[in-house]
């Protein structure tokens, strides 16, 4: 959680590509997120997302520009994602793990999309130079019929310098509709170029 008081402005830019049709399709997206403390262990936040282009919208390539928190669920395809209202709270917090708790709303604007929230225990292990970001996440999406899934992510940090890391995305969803897994896998690459600005 941010400290009391701070706030965080983020941005990300999303490439998506997908099989569409007898081709493919390509498309660019736009992560915007706000988040405040609102105490020394709690935090608010909203997220949102802008597909620029019809790629865009067919890939939701703004998921692609959520660099940290990759957990999506309860998106359309128009051109404004719809907004995820998320409140964090930080439970313990020592030299090498922290654990939380976190409850989301995800809030139906796009058109065909329904009312979801999300209760999650974020923890995060830090050991050296490696950071490990896991935990469980339980979106539960109110279609018809009322749709939910058990997600682990595994994201794997390596802070190679001070301004650059890299690192494994992957994990696993356990989807309780059909009875299929999914185990996403990919891989991110991260810079400071200034001190408030990655």
């Amino acid at each position: 959680t941010l400290p009391r008081g701070d706030v965080a402005l983020d941005f990300g830019l999303g490439y998506g590509h997908a099989p569409f049709g007898s081709g493919s399709v390509s498309g660019f997206g736009l992560n915007v997120e706000v988040a405040g403390g609102i105490t020394h262990d709690l935090e608010l936040g909203l997220r949102t997302g802008f597909r620029l282009d019809d790629g865009g919208q067919t890939t939701q390539a703004d998921r692609y520009g959520r660099p940290f928190d990759t957990e999506t669920y309860g998106t359309g395809n128009e051109r404004a994602a719809n907004p995820e209202l998320r409140l964090r709270y930080t439970v313990a917090r020592g030299a090498h793990v922290a654990l939380g708790l976190e409850a989301r709303a995800y809030l139906p604007f796009e058109t065909g999309t329904h009312f979801g929230i999300m209760p999650a225990v974020p923890i995060i292990f830090r050991l050296g130079t490696v950071r490990i970001d896991t935990g469980i996440y339980v979106p539960i999406l109110f279609d018809d019929p009322t749709r939910s899934f058990v997600s682990i992510p595994v994201h794997l940090w390596i802070q190679a310098s001070p301004t650059f890391w890299l690192g494994p995305l992957t994990g696993i969803r356990l989807n309780d509709q059909n009875g299929h897994n999914a185990w996403p896998f990919g891989f991110g690459i991260g810079s400071a170029v200034a001190r408030m600005v990655d």
